[in-house]
């Protein structure tokens, strides 16, 4: 078996490439710093970043459909026809849901219109069975829980993500010994193994 695992992100994303149905290689993209982008942008960028400013964004260069491309390109000539990607939760922010299906069209887009077969999967379905996704949750939890004030509650949000983020890490790491990968990286590496342990599972 042969599968691109994408972890996507509007300006970085984590790529992982399993052929024979083990881990091949894997990497990290991230968008085009403006400085080194051609003349002719920016402009494009300045406005860009005028209206990141006023509607409070980050002023963040995107990664383009070129950079999907030549990865997609790359593994297409070595054969494979199978991509899984993250299909992340959209929001009702309008500005933060385009971002996130932009970011997934990017991969998804190039790799139907080459014949492949895109499989979506959301984070908590491949989490749940690759790591423990969160501790077990108590009435008293409950209870403390709403005497909380809203920043304490964004703060434990965050440091829950960043746990979440350390054991996908550290799983990515035990099922491939050697391995130093980023989170983004963790990301499609954890999820690539995951969809070959069902298929495999499926067989037996």
């Amino acid at each position: 078996m042969k599968l691109l695992s994408v972890d996507p992100g509007n300006a970085e994303a984590g790529w992982s490439y399993f052929k024979d149905s083990k881990l091949f290689e894997f990497g990290h993209l991230s968008g085009t710093p403006a400085k080194h982008r051609s003349a002719k942008y920016k402009t494009v960028n300045k406005v860009k970043h005028l209206v990141a400013k006023a509607m409070k964004l980050s002023d963040s260069v995107p990664i383009t459909a070129f950079q999907t491309g030549e990865i997609i390109n790359k593994y297409h000539e070595d054969g494979c026809r199978l991509l899984v990607i993250e299909d992340q939760f959209v929001g009702s922010n309008p500005y933060t849901a385009i971002k996130i299906v932009e970011a997934r069209m990017r991969w998804a887009v190039l790799a139907e219109m080459l014949g492949w077969e895109v499989i979506r999967v959301k984070p908590s379905t491949w989490q749940s069975k690759m790591v423990s996704s969160s501790p077990t949750v108590t009435k008293k939890d409950l209870f403390t829980r709403k005497a909380k004030s809203k920043p304490q509650i964004a703060k434990e949000k965050r440091e829950n993500g960043k746990a979440l983020k350390l054991r996908i890490i550290e799983r990515a790491k035990i099922d491939h010994p050697g391995i130093v990968a980023t989170s983004d990286e963790s990301d499609s590496i954890c999820m690539g193994t995951n969809y070959i342990n069902e298929q495999r599972q499926r067989l037996f």
